[in-house]
């Protein structure tokens, strides 16, 4: 079995980092191919390049969106991806139920078994756990500019931009229905998660075929306040401004001619309608 580890130095945490580099000075086997990145995109061209020589195994050492870069490159292939969460979310690597301890995640990835997953794609780029439109797109925006990392620095973005957010309203056109929504949030779920545990489509199934739409309504503050718990627990389907179904593909166009949307937490403009297309277990991962 050949293997190679794409390696993000400038994701996450720092003392994550720092395990990370302790475990591949000690325990990298002679073997496997250690490539770092060194700009914003590295990871897509080293992961094509690991492709076109035929690794068995691709190992992205990263958050969501370096792993989004990596598996991107993957699909449709026969090469495996591995994971090492290193990120401040970590939604695809939760939501294949993977290890984040440094140690477990490195013997998961170099021995674990290979599965298919389905995989998302929303207009010229693929999505693996989460594609949506709504707050958690501008959360993403604001997030993205920042250093500081982690789940409070989060939060507090968050609030700020709950407080004023405007809710654009979109069409929304499935398999076999349309509506008309102007949602806090509207989630195209492949996975179950966006990250740091919070579960927007708890019941999703990554091989079934199909996306969990998860949509939230306009709330209040105290609603929020009170439904957010409800994210950590599994418990947000039940919540009475949630509302969720099923499809294999989807269309989401805005009242407004410039919106922004998210792939795996990375934003994104668009002008004009998103369709958002299924493709059925076109990624093997290793789990």
């Amino acid at each position: 079995m050949s293997a190679c580890i794409i390696l993000n130095p400038s994701s996450g945490y720092a003392f994550k980092q720092r395990r990370i580099q302790k475990w591949l000075a000690e325990n990298l086997p002679p073997s496997v191919t250690l490539f770092k990145t060194e700009y914003a995109g590295h990871a897509a061209l080293l992961a094509q390049q690991a492709r076109e020589e035929r690794y068995d195994r691709v190992i992205a050492i990263g958050g969501d969106g370096t792993v989004n870069e990596v598996a991107s490159q993957l699909v449709h292939a026969g090469t495996a991806l591995g994971i090492i969460p290193a990120g401040s979310g970590n939604g695809l690597a939760r939501s294949l139920n993977l290890p984040l301890s440094v140690g477990k995640a490195f013997d998961t990835a170099l021995s674990g078994k290979t599965r298919m997953i389905d995989v998302g794609r929303a207009g010229e780029r693929y999505f693996f756990a989460v594609c949506g439109v709504g707050l958690d797109a501008v959360i993403g925006l604001r997030f993205q500019r920042l250093k500081t990392r982690g789940i409070i620095p989060y939060f507090y973005f968050g609030l700020r931009e709950f407080l004023k957010y405007d809710y654009p309203t979109f069409t929304v056109i499935s398999d076999d229905q349309k509506m008309t929504v102007a949602p806090l949030t509207l989630v195209v779920s492949n996975g179950m998660e966006f990250g740091n545990g919070a579960r927007i489509a708890p019941q999703a199934l990554m091989d079934d075929g199909l996306f969990d739409i998860c949509i939230l309504e306009r709330m209040s503050f105290l609603h929020t306040a009170r439904a957010l718990p409800k994210l950590f627990n599994g418990d947000i389907v039940n919540e009475k401004s949630y509302n969720s179904f099923r499809c294999r593909s989807l269309e989401i166009v805005p009242e407004r001619e410039n919106f922004l949307y998210h792939v795996d937490g990375e934003p994104f403009r668009k002008q004009g309608a998103l369709k958002i297309t299924m493709h059925p277990k076109a990624l093997k991962v290793i789990v």
